[in-house]
């Protein structure tokens, strides 16, 4: 179980969170919502080990994770193709699932903000890890693909030990079936836990 134990972290003089103290639940998705700024992306960050807070303590974080940033993070002088390839020695199979099978060797400067996006998530997909976070995946999609997003998400659910993704979308959190986590802030606290 990971369990935040009186939690604080602020940084430019802001508190994002201040005593914070929270067990995620254990359920095989779990969905982070609330209005942009209130610090869910930091919440994440710190379960996933990138973020250090200032005080407090985090137990039962994972080892391997996978992680979608809200920026694409490709590798500029790589095509979308090579990119893949350093995570997945299927990088046809997932370019294809995301849309992109006629794009493998384009860049990333050479894509629209949306195929980025899904190449970004094929990236994250494709590492095989236990635990697969996701920052705002259907960021710069249209409805048809964020659709197929969604269903390959249902999909990694299935595989995953655990899938942790923040959307500030409660209409998207409403499609996934899962356990949602509603914050407001900052600084950063919990609303309720609700399964969908």
């Amino acid at each position: 179980m990971i369990i935040f134990d009186n939690v604080s972290l602020s940084y430019d003089g802001k508190t994002v969170l201040k005593n914070f103290s929270w067990a995620v639940p254990e359920e095989r998705l779990v969905v982070i919502t609330g209005p942009s700024g209130s610090g869910k992306t930091t919440l994440l960050r710190i379960i996933a080990g990138l973020t250090i807070p200032t005080s407090g303590k985090i137990s039962g974080t994972p080892h391997r994770v996978s992680y979608l940033f809200q920026e694409h993070r490709l590798i500029p002088r790589r095509t979308v193709l090579e990119n893949l390839r350093l995570v997945s020695e299927k990088p046809d199979e997932w370019l294809e699932r995301v849309g992109l099978a006629d794009s493998v060797g384009l860049y990333p400067a050479e894509l629209s903000g949306g195929m980025r996006q899904r190449a970004a998530i094929a990236r994250a997909l494709a590492f095989p890890a236990e635990t697969l976070f996701l920052d705002e995946p259907f960021k710069e999609l249209d409805d048809a693909t964020a659709g197929v997003i969604l269903d390959l998400l249902e999909e990694q659910v299935k595989v995953r030990e655990r899938v942790i993704l923040v959307t500030h979308d409660p209409e998207f959190a409403a499609k996934l079936a899962g356990t949602v986590a509603r914050f407001a802030g900052p600084p950063l606290r919990l609303l309720d836990n609700a399964d969908i």
